[in-house]
This record gives structure tokens, C-alpha cells and sequence, in this order.
């Protein structure tokens, strides 16, 4: 696997996966597939002509496969590898997707390849994940990208980052994972929960607000280790308001207030407590209202 090529694998399973979300009849196709694609790609098409078994005079084909369906079902026909090697006994029809698709995924032109997935977020295909494979020559160039086996490049891919996972914590709404790159400096999603009588004031790797606080968009380095999840919960502060408190028709005094705190349970003061006395009459309630 080279990490150039799978760098390239990822910025276009993303972008079908934008393009999936919008367009139900046609989510994948290879239009722009030289998006993303490192330069010593694009300068020499993938560099498979310079081969030793190329052989001058042919046609050469590549360097791209897609696959877009369900992996959840555990269907093989919802397997890009399934779905992919089914291709290669299929005739020449519409079980074979062409003979580029087709030929990509057998090249013997190709000494390397990276493959990259992304899942659609909505619309007709939300759920659906979307892989690339992009293949590619490197020979003995050191300037073609670090080129690994599978399973060392497996590791190191999944081992480079961490997730955070952001926890409404008695609020409303949702927000999607945040991915880090081990060893860089990048801000904290700000928050989209809500939460009625509250306001939101920061987030905290406990729910009761006794871990390590962030503030929104807080720019964070390192906060775990690779392949790690972290959980950040919303905290909230209730929301104080004001009560003014006022004599009526039969008494004097008052234009004093209290503060209240939201959702927090308290008895209102009597009338003297708040500087009202009765000149005719026996206090029976508070009104929100002069007239009762």
C-alpha cells in the first residue's frame, strides 16, 4: 500500500460521498478522478507505462475502482471485495463494469495501491459507504510516497488518528464525531446542542463536569493516543431570572426583587420580606398581574 495513493483514495471517497448524499441516480462515477491524486500520478498517468511488463503499443488501464453499497447487511454482494472479484469471471456485459474497472483491479502494470472508504450522510443512499482503490508504479522512485504491506500500513493508518465523541448530556440535538491527526493543533467543533433554561459552558471528559474542561472550539493537541475515543459532555448553567415584587391595590411598599435560578425549586418571600405591608386587606397569593 503507498501512503501517497491512499491519501488520494481518501480525498475521493469523501467527495463521492458528498456527491452520494445529493445525487440518487448517479452516486459514483469517475468524473474528477484526478482530484487529490499526488503530482507524480497526474504528470505521468500513474506511471503504469513504466513498467517492465508493459508492453509498448498496448492499451493500459486504470487506475481507478469504485464500489458504493451496504457492508452492514453482511451480503457479499454488499462486499467491495466480493463485488469487485465477482467482476473478473463475469462476461462482457453489464456485470462487468468496463474494461478499465475491470482491468484495474488484475493490473500487473501496478506495484502498489491504496484503497480508502467513506460513508454517505444522508439522502437516498445515507448509510451507504463508498470505497476507492487508485493503483499506481513506483519502482525504485523514493519520491512516489512511502509504500508499505498491507498490514504495516493497516496499522499506521488506523493508528494515526483519535475520535472525539460529543455527548449532549441532558441537551438536544447531535453532532458528528471529530477525527485528530496525532501531533496536531486543531480546534474543538463548536457546539450545536441546546438545552431550554440552560446555557452551554464548555465541554468535559465527565458528565458531572469533574474531568478536564474545554472550551468551545478549544484548540486541542495529543488529547489521547492513537485509535483512542474521547468522550466530551456538554455542560450546562442554568439560567438566572429576576422577580420584582410589588404591593397591589391594598398595600404599600415593595419594588424589590429576587433572583431565581431555572429549574431550581424555591418558596416566593412574604410580603414583609420584600418590603410590602397590607393597609386593607389579608395577603392570599402573588399575581402576575395588578388586578389579580
Amino acid at each position: 500500500m503507498n501512503w501517497d495513493l491512499m491519501g488520494w483514495a481518501q480525498k475521493r471517497a469523501d467527495a463521492l460521498a458528498e456527491r452520494a448524499a445529493v445525487n440518487q441516480s448517479q452516486p459514483i462515477n469517475h468524473d474528477d478522478m484526478y482530484e487529490g491524486a499526488p503530482a507524480w500520478a497526474v504528470e505521468k498517468k500513474h506511471n503504469l507505462a513504466e513498467s517492465p511488463n508493459y508492453q509498448s503499443g498496448t492499451y493500459w488501464f486504470g487506475p481507478e475502482a469504485l464500489f458504493i453499497g451496504f457492508p452492514q447487511t453482511g451480503q457479499s454482494s454488499h462486499n467491495p471485495i466480493q463485488s469487485w472479484y465477482s467482476e473478473l469471471s463475469a462476461p462482457a456485459g453489464s456485470s462487468r463494469q468496463g474494461y478499465g474497472h475491470y482491468l484495474t483491479e488484475v493490473s500487473n502494470l501496478a506495484d502498489t495501491a491504496g484503497m480508502a472508504s467513506a460513508q454517505v450522510t444522508s439522502g437516498r443512499w445515507e448509510g451507504a459507504t463508498i470505497v476507492v482503490l487508485e493503483i499506481g508504479y513506483t519502482g525504485n522512485h523514493s519520491d512516489r510516497g512511502t509504500t508499505q504491506s498491507v498490514s504495516d500500513a493497516l496499522k499506521q493508518y488506523v493508528g494515526y488518528t483519535y475520535t472525539v465523541k460529543y455527548h449532549a448530556n441532558g441537551g438536544n440535538g447531535s453532532m458528528d464525531d471529530q477525527k485528530f491527526d496525532m501531533d496536531s493543533t486543531v480546534p474543538l467543533y463548536g457546539n450545536r446542542f441546546t438545552r431550554t433554561g440552560y446555557q452551554f459552558s464548555g465541554w468535559n471528559t465527565k458528565k458531572d463536569g469533574s474531568g478536564t474542561q474545554y472550551s468551545d472550539y478549544n484548540p486541542i493537541y495529543n488529547i489521547a493516543n492513537a485509535g483512542e475515543v474521547v468522550d466530551l459532555y456538554a455542560q450546562w448553567t442554568p439560567n438566572t431570572y429576576t422577580v420584582y415584587f410589588y404591593s397591589g391595590g391594598t398595600g404599600s411598599g415593595g419594588g424589590s426583587s429576587r433572583s431565581f435560578t431555572y429549574y431550581q425549586a424555591l418558596n416566593l418571600p412574604n410580603p414583609a420580606d420584600v418590603g410590602i405591608s397590607s393597609i386593607n386587606g389579608t395577603f392570599t397569593s402573588w399575581n402576575t398581574e395588578y388586578d389579580g
